[in-house]
């Protein structure tokens, strides 16, 4: 496999994509296995990860309907398997997508991720030998600005995104929400791609849906935001990922990106105080 840094994006060889797009036949045995991704206004990374994901026995695809980009006619060059739900959550979209595959193992990619071949085989090798496990998690590799970030907290981290079709279900979180899985989890230790910032600008585009999830679900766990928490805890989410986590080794990178998670932090707690601010006295006072 080759890499390299184009755009800000982790990018695979032409050999590597003629594989992905031409897979060996399915293996006797073998379970089934079908890609689930959700998506909306992602024309940048939304090719690269369909082209990674071709191998797989169905695909299935959930577009915001607000999506106004070419997002649609990318991804139904690769599958008619396309549909359309309003995004609320994270949970609650994947849940809505989830019965509509046909195969035994959901295999959950986001738009903004890369299978990578290494994985592909292993995930494959796994799905025809290993009886008895209901979920498999696997590393993650992020890309910050088109470098792979080993510090700041980030490094490998390991994703549930391998399960059975009817076992797995999300919790209803806006974002970050995880999987449930009552059962057996194994381990594949390749690894997967998130192109996570490509550009700042991007990056900055995003960051004001963000936040405003982040602070509705910090909300809906009865958490308060005084003025601790607005300006503490972004210092010492700062100190934590750039002298704990080492994020100082990697130079510029890591000054912006511990920057922008300390910046996250602020942000998020400033909204949800707002959220108390505007909040009936009697169910969340001002502070």
């Amino acid at each position: 496999m080759t890499q390299r840094a184009d755009a800000g994006i982790y990018t695979v060889s032409p050999g590597d994509l003629a594989v992905r797009l031409n897979p060996p036949p399915q293996a006797d045995g073998r379970d089934t296995v079908a890609a689930l991704i959700i998506t909306s206004n992602c024309e940048t990374t939304i090719r690269q990860c369909m082209e990674s994901v071709a191998w797989c026995d169905e695909i299935i695809v959930v577009i915001d309907p607000r999506s106004t980009d070419a997002t649609e006619r990318i991804v139904r060059e690769f599958t008619d398997r396309v549909f359309f739900n309003e995004f609320t959550s994270d949970g609650v979209q994947r849940n809505f997508a989830i019965p509509k595959a046909s195969c035994e193992w959901i295999l959950v990619v986001d738009s903004d991720e890369i299978i990578t071949p290494e994985l592909r085989d292993d995930i494959l090798k796994r799905l025809a030998g290993s009886p008895g496990f209901d979920a498999f998690s696997v590393l993650r590799i992020a890309y910050f600005l088109g470098k792979p970030i080993r510090h700041c907290g980030w490094g490998r981290e390991r994703q549930l995104r391998l399960f059975r079709r009817d076992k797995g279900r999300y919790d209803t979180r806006r974002i970050h929400a995880a999987v449930q899985v009552p059962g057996k989890i194994g381990e594949i230790d390749s690894f997967m791609v998130h192109n996570t910032v490509r550009d700042l600008r991007g990056y900055l585009s995003r960051f004001n849906d963000f936040t405003s999830w982040s602070a509705a679900d910090l909300h809906d766990k009865r958490r308060r935001a005084g003025i601790a928490s607005i300006t503490l805890r972004p210092i010492v989410r700062f100190i934590k990922l750039y002298f704990l986590k080492l994020g100082f080794l990697e130079g510029r990178r890591g000054l912006l990106l511990c920057g922008f998670a300390a910046f996250n932090v602020f942000t998020k707690y400033a909204k949800l105080w707002e959220i108390q601010h505007n909040a009936p006295k009697k169910d969340s006072p001002d502070r």
